[in-house]
């Protein structure tokens, strides 16, 4: 069976071996991209193995492109980040000078002086923040990244296609597309063709150059997507997806595999002998975590500082399902979603009960909020829908789960209501209903 459905099975270890002793590497643009927000540990370290594997590194035309079409805004972010952090310290200040204003009449706090300590520290803080700001190097004057890019990738980039050759690549993207066939069937939503079938142009040089050169291939690449990854319903990856392994098989008669950049750094000390250490790794897997919430941090827009629940739903949706777009305040709701695991469209509605209103609960107005989610099932709007109760403390989730058990709730197994309380700003699930 291996032999006829090998795209199932993950290469053995010295399958493996002798994959990295001679395939081509293949890196994606969201790998290269990177490069603007790592540190120059990090950078030194994938340097480092593209000079060991220099005459086997290279990327598809299109992958160049992407690049060169989204540097500039790469560039840009370092100093949006630091000056939204100037941003929050200004807010923390602000706020602590109002609070310390409230408690000035208190008998038992003594502020006086307290404020101005912490004045000073902020301030100091913003100033070590500008510092660093004014020194953060200016890639657009001389963009030391790119240089060193152009250099390990120079005579490694493919060709393209011509236009007349991209129109037949999109007219067959879109029945690929409608089969589910990956990659790229998740862009579908896209208006411009060049971003719509990109994965799939990328994949179309991936071939040619596997066929040319008659070689396996390593994909690196931080899509997370299931059109290019196969994952199971535990949303753990389990390697390329069966279908592309097979496309690539067919076509070229060679082996191909795909690792995330972090999951690369770590082989490439079993196969190349460079070993990358854990402080790298984990910067890596800290970065790939923050962008995938800032893909989604549009949908916090116009959230109140002070009323911070929403922000730590909108968290525990993110961490709990295969999210590919969201919108917020949407058929009235907090939260809708796209889950790509069960394609299905997600509803959440949450609700912070404070502790001087525990004792007085208006459990009917709960009850026609979640009423509210299975109008918006029935009408076709989401698939489910989930009424999210959240509370200070656990004893108090415990007082509303008991007071809701006595009502009856609609047995409808795609609506729930989960009751649960805050633990270090997270959502922590007690139970839930039905």
């Amino acid at each position: 069976m291996r032999e006829k459905f090998n795209e199932y099975y993950t290469p053995k270890k010295e399958e493996f071996e002798g994959i990295w002793e001679n395939c081509i590497f293949i890196f994606d643009t969201n790998v290269l991209l990177k490069f603007y927000k790592y540190s120059e540990k990090v950078r030194k370290n994938f340097f480092e193995i593209f000079e060991e594997i220099s005459d086997r590194i290279w990327i598809p035309y299109q992958v160049g492109y992407e690049f060169h079409k989204n540097r500039v805004s790469k560039i840009k972010e370092p100093k949006r980040d630091y000056e939204k952090l100037i941003e929050k310290l200004e807010k923390v200040k602000n706020d602590l000078k109002d609070e310390f204003n409230r408690r000035k009449i208190h008998p038992k706090i003594d502020t006086e002086g307290l404020y101005e300590d912490l004045e000073a520290t902020l301030e100091e803080a913003e100033k070590k923040i500008e510092e660093k700001k004014k020194k953060h190097p200016d890639l657009f004057e001389e963009d030391k990244i790119r240089k060193k890019l152009n250099k390990y990738f120079e005579g490694k980039v493919g060709d393209g296609f011509s236009q007349d050759e991209k129109e037949d690549i999109y007219t067959e993207g879109r029945k690929r597309y409608q089969e589910k066939i990956p990659p790229g069937f998740k862009d579908s939503s896209k208006e411009l063709k060049r971003e719509k079938f990109g994965d799939l142009l990328i994949w179309k040089e991936i071939l040619e150059k596997a066929d040319e050169d008659e070689k396996d291939i390593i994909f690196i690449t931080d899509d997370r997507k299931e059109d290019w990854w196969w994952i199971d319903e535990d949303d753990k990856k389990l390697g390329p997806h069966p279908k592309l392994r097979k496309e690539i098989r067919e076509e070229a008669d060679v082996s191909f595999y795909m690792y995330s950049s972090e999951k690369f750094l770590e082989h490439s000390g079993d196969y190349l002998d460079i070993t990358t250490e854990e402080e790298i790794l984990e910067e890596i897997e800290g970065i790939s975590e923050e962008e995938r919430k800032e893909r989604f941090s549009f949908a916090l827009e116009g959230v109140k500082e002070d009323i911070p629940f929403e922000q730590v739903i909108l968290n525990w949706f993110l961490d709990n399902f295969n999210i590919s777009s969201i919108r917020k305040n949407f058929f009235g709701l907090d939260i809708v979603g796209r889950d790509d695991k069960s394609e299905s469209t997600i509803g959440v509605e949450s609700k912070f009960i404070h502790d001087a209103l525990l004792k007085n609960i208006n459990i009917n107005w709960l009850i026609r909020e979640f009423e509210r989610g299975l109008n918006e099932i029935d009408t076709g709007n989401i698939d489910i829908f989930y009424l999210v109760i959240g509370v200070k403390e656990r004893n108090g989730a415990k007082r509303i789960y008991n007071q809701l058990m006595n009502f009856q709730f609609s047995n409808d197994e795609n609506a729930r209501v989960l009751i649960g309380y805050l633990e270090e700003n997270q959502f922590v699930k007690l139970n839930s209903i039905p």
